[in-house]
């Protein structure tokens, strides 16, 4: 499959085309839909890890999801209790 794609110095993409798959979402299959989606997220991580530019949203964003995950393991029973209590299985 061949992808072409221009991107100007202000970051407007002037030129895109593959011959793999519809442009458009509405002429895809649902299984094409998954596959764009997994290489735009995909692209996300990668410009995020390799240029380092926050491309990855918030809720998927490696390093946002490790400082939630340790300030919750620094709460204690009680603190965790009052604010994730009612979530707790």
């Amino acid at each position: 499959m061949s992808h072409g794609i221009h991107v100007a110095f202000d970051g407007e993409i002037t030129y895109h085309e593959q011959g793999g798959y519809p442009d458009k979402a509405a002429n895809r299959t649902a299984e094409g839909n998954e596959h764009v989606e997994q290489a735009r997220r995909f692209a996300q991580y990668y410009v995020y890890v390799d240029r380092r530019y926050d491309t990855v949203p918030s809720t998927d964003h490696p390093e946002r999801i490790n400082a939630v995950r340790l300030a919750i393991r620094e709460l204690n029973d009680t603190e965790f209790e009052a604010l994730f209590g009612d979530l707790q299985t």
